[in-house]
């Protein structure tokens, strides 16, 4: 090979690395490409929208958790309204209920048992006594009693007084009963005999009168009075309310 060639080769090596940066091809040193004559630097393009991109994700889940805190406020806003209104609508309610029955209680018969106080006589020749009265139901109320229904009784026992009755042995108003008008009385005739004061004397024995009173006021509502006299073991001409006895309305 001639000197000539030889230096012609040489140069062409030389000028091949810089011939083969071509358009559109990447370098292998840098992250830098050319197109259209313009240079690209990659990594500075990349990490602009990295940046771009990690902001808008920041910008949209701040969005979402304003949001998240709005809905949640306005349906505790929205329990807390719902709550109220249903108190208030108990309450009304309630208050309501109570002026009906307040308003009915102001307005319906009302039965009360007058005392027990008939004429007491000794027997004679015995021991015995003679009981001869009345017991006054009286509408102490504003309107009529209706379907009365009353059942006086003589009781007698040796060791007990009478007991209020369970609500399955009360008497019930009867369809037909008599009626009762307001401020009116009606009196129930009690004669009997006692035979032996001597033991209620001792304490041995009880002896004395019970009345049921039951009724329907003009609400329809039914009701029922209960009440217990006995003979004094001191004094035979009284008779006091049983102590055991509570009135019932």
């Amino acid at each position: 090979m001639s000197k000539r060639r030889w230096l012609k080769r040489l140069k062409e090596k030389e000028s091949t690395p810089n011939q083969q940066c071509k358009a559109d091809q990447i370098s292998k040193d840098r992250n830098v490409y050319i197109k259209s004559g313009i240079e690209i630097d990659l990594a500075k393009d990349l990490r602009d929208e990295y940046i771009t991109s990690q902001k808008e994700e920041s910008t949209n889940k701040k969005g979402q958790l304003f949001w998240a805190k709005i809905s949640t406020l306005l349906l505790a806003i929205y329990a807390g309204l719902t709550l109220l209104i249903y108190h208030e609508t108990q309450k009304a309610t309630a208050n309501a209920m109570r002026q009906i029955i307040d308003s009915e209680a102001a307005q319906r018969a009302n039965l009360i048992i007058e005392d027990f106080t008939p004429d007491v006589s000794k027997d004679a020749p015995g021991v015995g006594l003679l009981v001869n009265g009345t017991i006054d139901v009286t509408n102490t109320g504003q309107t009529t009693a209706s379907e009365l229904n009353a059942a006086p009784a003589i009781w007698g026992s040796t060791g007990f007084l009478p007991q209020p009755l369970p609500p399955e042995f009360q008497q019930k108003p009867v369809l037909g009963g008599p009626s009762l008008g307001p401020g009116k009385t009606r009196r129930y005739q009690i004669i009997s005999q006692v035979p032996n004061f001597d033991e209620i004397h001792k304490g041995k024995a009880y002896w004395g009168v019970t009345i049921e009173v039951a009724y329907k006021d003009i609400f329809g509502h039914p009701h029922y009075v209960y009440d217990c006299f006995a003979i004094d073991r001191f004094i035979y001409t009284r008779f006091y309310r049983c102590p055991t006895i509570a009135k019932q309305q």
